[in-house]
């Protein structure tokens, strides 16, 4: 069941649902109607607050929202640290939200925990949802390095290896003694 609660600093303005939705409070501001997000023109005073569509974008490929403040200053805000903020308490005051099952868009309560940088990106590399900065761009894969390894404890000459992996003798080298591809 989706519960609800308000936005702290935008009290009156934006809820936060368990499940990630955010929802924007109809309110008229001056001759301004806000309604789904957006502003329309009205002729009429205000009249009862009711829930409006969510709104969507992205913030470094995260679901995020943009909230307007009472002063008219907007906030560019992700999905998931909202939904941490309202319903996920946090006493050690740790800075990152991490996704559990490491989907962005899975925004469920039950998905997200309060947790550290370094706990963060050990996560993620963990689950392979991030790789090493010498994995992202080199031309070998994992399983190509441990062949590497074996053939050369197996006697394997560092050229032939070379050879079969189309690279030079210095590279299979760095390789096989760690200098490259130290997390295998």
């Amino acid at each position: 069941m989706e519960a609800r609660k308000t936005i702290r600093g935008y009290e009156g303005l934006y809820e936060v649902s368990n499940t990630g939705n955010v929802y924007s409070l109809a309110r008229v501001v001056g001759r301004i109607v806000h309604r789904y997000g957006k502003r329309y023109k009205s002729n009429f005073g205000v009249g009862e607050v009711e829930l409006a569509g969510t709104m969507v974008g992205k913030k470094r490929d995260y679901p995020a929202v943009t909230l307007y403040g009472k002063e008219g200053r907007r906030k560019t805000i992700t999905r998931h640290r909202l939904v941490a903020l309202a319903f996920i308490p946090n006493p050690h005051n740790y800075k990152e939200v991490n996704h559990k099952d490491g989907d962005k868009e899975n925004n469920n309560v039950s998905n997200l925990e309060w947790c550290t940088k370094s706990y963060n990106c050990k996560h993620a590399f963990d689950a392979g949802l991030r790789m090493q900065s010498s994995e992202a761009v080199s031309k070998f894969t994992k399983k190509q390095v441990l062949k590497m390894r074996t053939l050369r404890k197996n006697g394997v000459k560092a050229k032939t290896i070379a050879e079969m992996f189309d690279c030079t003798p210095t590279s299979v080298w760095r390789i096989v003694n760690y200098k490259r591809w130290k997390n295998i």
